[in-house]
């Protein structure tokens, strides 16, 4: 199918449906909101299956940054070596590529040292357009699995409550959605009060590509860019929201930005 006809192939299927296209096709129209988001990288862990996996990163960066509007970075940037995190913030700012971080159970940084490093706090949340993202910490300086902050979250959705829509985005998936993941039983259920609710996007599983629907709601995963274990395809998550509502997203190979799968989500359960 030529690359022009896709974006209303796409629009004619019934949420959620999958899409393959192999290539590297321009997805959404030129209004859509389109970023970035990808997870552990685990800088520093000496027996990476992915040494090199910031020069591969930079690459992608400088495929994309023309497309993206910024880069959600989940998690786990490093491997229990805070002290090299500002490595990372130092190549997005090389590539002009606006950065948003999550902290990891491998990342052991504080939250004053978070804030100089990547100029938001541990907890933030962020308008564009009309689309909100709210980032939550689900770890300490420990590495200890936590449960977000819901007084946090729930400040924040009500904020966000007239947007069209929002994505939450934490590390520890918190709803026992996958083998990893922990329980945190108010989670969900907060988010199913807000419908603009349109994705939570996680990191951590390196095994998980894909997506789960828990209380009607897609939550989505990025595999991992580096690190000693996981899925044999380093690989980075596309998301773009269409004016009209419209949730496109596609995994893509780290290396060529080839699309490797992708999904189409309109409305919630």
């Amino acid at each position: 199918m030529p690359g022009g006809r896709l974006l209303p192939y796409l629009r004619s299927m019934r949420q959620p449906k999958p899409f393959f296209y192999q290539g590297q096709p321009q997805l959404g129209s030129a209004e859509a909101l389109r970023f970035m988001c990808l997870s552990d990288g685990h800088l520093g862990q000496k027996d990476s299956m992915h040494p090199d996996h910031l020069e591969t990163l930079e690459q992608a960066l400088l495929r994309e940054k023309e497309r993206m509007a910024f880069c959600v970075y989940n998690g786990d940037l490093v491997h229990d070596c805070p002290e090299r995190l500002p490595e990372v913030a130092e190549l997005f700012r090389k590539q002009q590529v606006r950065l948003f971080a999550t902290r990891g159970n491998h990342d052991h940084c504080p939250e004053e040292d978070w804030k100089r490093i990547f100029g938001h706090g541990l907890n933030h949340r962020f308008q564009e357009g009309k689309t909100g993202f709210i980032l939550l910490d689900s770890s300490d300086e420990q590495g200890s699995y936590r449960c977000v902050d819901r007084a946090f979250l729930a400040e924040s959705l009500e904020a966000y409550r007239s947007l069209s829509a929002v994505f939450v985005v934490t590390h520890l998936a918190q709803g026992g959605q996958s083998y990893h993941s922990i329980s945190c039983p108010d989670f969900l259920p907060l988010l199913q009060r807000f419908p603009n609710v349109k994705a939570v996007l996680h990191g951590h599983d390196h095994d998980m590509n894909g997506q789960v629907y828990c209380a009607g709601i897609p939550h989505l995963w990025s595999g991992h860019i580096g690190g000693s274990w996981g899925l044999p395809e380093t690989i980075y998550r596309e998301v773009i929201v269409e004016p009209d509502g419209l949730l496109i997203s596609c995994i893509r190979a780290l290396r060529t930005g080839e699309i490797l799968q992708g999904h189409v989500f309109r409305n919630r359960f």
